[in-house]
């Protein structure tokens, strides 16, 4: 049988080809579970941990003068500097890696997926006036 003869020859037993595939269908699922990971190998990614101490300086002082500087550093890995786009991609998908499970990690994509398409939420919250009101309090009441 020719491969022109195989397309026909297959719409004519489309009772055997849809058998064939729902059998197909139910082993996968049925060896799904019991697949060993042991094909994989065993990927360990080195972590660095940077402390920086800078005293008591404010925010404003310190990011520009500590953070900043910080940053460009750690942005070359392996001579190369990653930059822009490419280095958001990489951050994105450092995290999403760490997630533990994949429905997790297809939450957090689908996540980042809509709000690409809308603007920041962005919410400022002041409760100068609580504290204010909780430092008045008289003593044993909250």
């Amino acid at each position: 049988m020719s491969a022109a003869g195989l397309v026909p020859f297959l719409r004519r037993q489309r009772a055997l080809v849809l058998t064939l595939s729902a059998a197909c269908l139910l082993l996968g699922a049925i060896t799904l579970p019991r697949l060993g990971t042991g094909i994989y190998p065993e990927v360990e990614f080195p972590r660095i941990v940077v402390v920086a101490r800078a005293g008591d300086s404010p925010p404003e002082l310190m990011e520009p003068s500590v953070v900043r500087p910080l940053e460009a550093e750690l942005a070359t890995v392996m001579g190369v500097r990653l930059t822009g786009f490419p280095a958001w991609w990489v951050r994105r998908t450092y995290y999403l890696m760490q997630m533990p499970r994949w429905d997790r990690r297809l939450r957090m994509v689908l996540d980042w997926t809509v709000a690409l398409f809308f603007r920041p939420d962005i919410t400022k919250v002041d409760l100068a006036v609580e504290q204010d009101q909780v430092l008045r309090a008289p003593s044993g009441t909250s």
